[in-house]
Order: structure tokens, then C-alpha cells, then sequence
């Protein structure tokens, strides 16, 4: 992790052009950002982090059906991660499937899962920016 720290960390113009959503508790269990679409239409998942103690709770998917709602509604085809290997198996649940690799912007050598969601009927909606998913929106176990 202490690698990857600079490449991980979320700037303040990283919140002013991507759109953020949080999921909160009585804290912080995770959040997620997501940057517009580019000229092929795809937007990339930039950041998605869940505490570990929420894993299994609801909680990503709750912060991942609000992101790709919002990516529809600006107009994106497909959804782009550079995924952490062990994050493959929830982006899949998600309906994301591996399409090749990208180098680590941390770890010279290392490649990462690069997987992609092609989007069907996007529809036009405001933007959505800057957003908190509340513990209503997910089940506890």
C-alpha cells in the first residue's frame, strides 16, 4: 500500500471533476468516484473503496448501482477499471468482464485486470455529483 499511496490518494480537483458518491453510516464506510465519459464514451471508474468491516454488506453494490445510474445519465456506453486483482471477482458480479491489462501506475512491472461494462439504454438525467448513500440503501447482515 505505502506504494501505492500517491497514485491512491483523492486530490481536491479529483472531486471537483469526477463525480463522488459516500456511503455513511454513523461514519465513513466507503465511497466511490467515477470520471465522465471520454470521446469512445467509456468512464472510468477512478477510486471505489469499502471498509473492510462492511465487505459482504451491501455497501459496494449499494455505491456501485448509484455510480453506474449516474454514468448512464451522462450519456457513458461502457464503464473502464483498472481493476486490483482481488477486486476481480465483485467488478465480475458487478457484470464487468476482464478485456486485457494496463500497467500499475505504482508498481513498475506489475499489470492489472482491465475490465470494462458495456452499458445498454443510457439515458439523459442531471448530472449527479457528490452524493451520499445512506444506510437505508443497503441491507445489514
Amino acid at each position: 500500500m505505502t506504494m501505492c499511496r500517491e497514485e491512491m490518494t483523492v486530490s481536491i480537483s479529483e472531486i471537483e471533476t469526477a463525480d463522488v458518491w459516500v456511503a455513511q453510516s454513523d461514519r465513513i464506510d466507503g465511497f466511490i468516484s467515477l470520471l465522465p465519459p471520454d470521446k469512445e464514451g467509456v468512464a472510468e471508474l477512478r477510486m471505489f473503496f469499502v471498509e473492510a468491516d462492511r465487505h459482504r454488506k451491501g455497501v459496494g453494490r449499494a455505491l456501485w448501482t448509484k455510480m453506474e445510474e449516474c454514468a448512464r445519465g451522462l450519456g457513458a456506453q461502457a464503464i473502464g477499471v483498472d481493476s486490483d486483482p482481488f477486486a476481480v471477482s465483485f467488478y465480475e458480479a458487478m457484470g464487468m468482464k476482464v478485456v486485457g491489462e494496463s500497467p500499475s501506475g505504482s508498481i513498475p512491472g506489475r499489470m492489472l485486470p482491465r475490465m470494462e461494462k458495456v452499458l445498454e439504454e443510457p439515458h439523459k438525467m442531471r448530472r449527479c455529483r457528490r452524493h451520499s448513500v445512506r444506510r437505508e440503501s443497503w441491507k445489514w447482515g
